[in-house]
Order: C-alpha cells, then structure tokens, then sequence
C-alpha cells in the first residue's frame, strides 16, 4: 500500500490514520480501507480532533475505538 504523506497536502497526523487504515484493511485481506478503517484509525489517536469533536457530541472514543477493535483484526 502507499504511504501517504504530509507532501500530498495532509497532516502528519492525517498521514498516519490513512497509513493505519490501509494497513488495518490488509490485515483483514481487503484491498482498500473502509469507512471503519478510516474511523478506528482516528480514533485510535486520542489527540486527534475529531476525538474531541465525537467526545463533544457525547461519544465515549475509547469505547468506539475498543468496539471497532474487536470487530475487524488489523495488523497495527
């Protein structure tokens, strides 16, 4: 999978979730990353905004991130 980096406009925080959910889709034998990857790997980073946005919105992150966890294997 290509690594994505900040030169391609993103974050270095943005740069690693899209890392994570490509290789959480390997990890599983999918050829590209979901929704789901793209969310579990958000919020696996507690200091990422939208973890504050979803905790303000009244959503345990750690609960989602725990859920999503167990849900797919990954290999992060």
């Amino acid at each position: 999978m290509p690594v994505v980096g900040e030169a391609d406009g993103l974050s270095p925080l943005a740069a690693g979730a899209m890392e994570y959910a490509h290789e959480r889709a390997a990890g599983r034998g999918a050829g590209r990353a979901s929704g789901l990857d793209l969310l579990a790997a958000v919020v696996s980073e507690p200091e990422a905004r939208a973890v504050d946005v979803l905790t303000r919105a009244g959503i345990d992150a750690e609960a989602l991130r725990t859920g999503l966890e167990s849900r797919v294997p990954h290999s992060h």
